[in-house]
């Protein structure tokens, strides 16, 4: 049987301009099924295309700007329980988007299993909270690496005032908890080292101050941080700075 041909191209008139046209054709048939000559259509489709490359290029840019900050984004649609991805989310998951069936239990596989049942509990109060649900948590990608996210989601109202989806974002934010953690080590270090310690501005304002200094100079750490090194010591700001 003879196809139906549907296609789309440009055309150039007369004055320059530029127009997009969608042109359809079917075949003619003789009574012995043969094709003798073809009709069809061609309609002026330029102000469609203009909208859909304008989507199209809105949607690159918008992958491109999660891309750069680590920011995925999902729908849930509460009619149809279908629940999609941006292609980001699939990179922060470090998951192939071919490879994997997007639904709140294979994303709930995919969390830390020490974090798994707080997110479970967040996932099913989620859908019909009409406020905005912010949580942390780990996720483990399929190659064992260990990934901090940040959930932010937010409801979809219908004009009646009912929740009819959700949509939310996902950051990978590990770098930055990372840092936290390594600041935390650092000030654990700081105040429990047996030396006295003080971390003082360039005036000599005393900004820091650990337990052994506050003890060996015989002050609270909130006397401390109420005086400078030049009040309780003989050095001047500028010896102090060659300390």
């Amino acid at each position: 049987m003879p196809e139906i041909l549907s296609y789309d191209h440009r055309i150039v008139r007369p004055d320059g301009k530029i127009r997009y046209v969608e042109q359809r054709n079917e075949p003619i048939l003789d009574e012995d099924g043969k094709v003798i000559a073809r009709r069809g259509t061609i309609q002026d489709i330029t102000e469609f295309k203009k909208i859909t490359l304008a989507l199209r290029e809105r949607e690159t840019e918008l992958a491109q700007a999660q891309a750069i900050t680590n920011v995925g984004s999902w729908h849930h649609s509460m009619s149809t329980d279908e629940l999609s991805y941006s292609d980001e989310m699939f990179r922060i998951l470090g998951l192939e988007k071919a490879d994997f069936t997007v639904s709140t239990e294979s994303f709930l596989a995919a969390v830390h299993p020490d974090d798994r049942d707080n997110v479970d509990v967040a996932a099913q109060r989620d859908p019909v909270r009409r406020g905005d649900l912010h949580f942390e948590h780990r996720i483990v990608r399929p190659d064992g690496a260990i990934r901090f996210v940040d959930h932010h989601s937010r409801p979809v109202f219908y004009s009646l005032g009912t929740v009819v989806a959700r949509r939310g974002t996902m950051q990978d934010i590990t770098e930055r908890k990372e840092m936290e953690i390594a600041l935390g080590l650092a000030q654990y270090s700081l105040d429990s080292a047996h030396d006295a310690i003080l971390r003082c501005g360039v005036d000599g304002s005393i900004l820091y101050a650990n337990p052994a200094a506050c003890l060996a100079l015989g002050y609270s750490e909130e006397e401390l941080l109420g005086l400078s090194v030049p009040m309780i010591t003989d050095l001047s700001p500028e010896e102090l700075q060659d300390q």
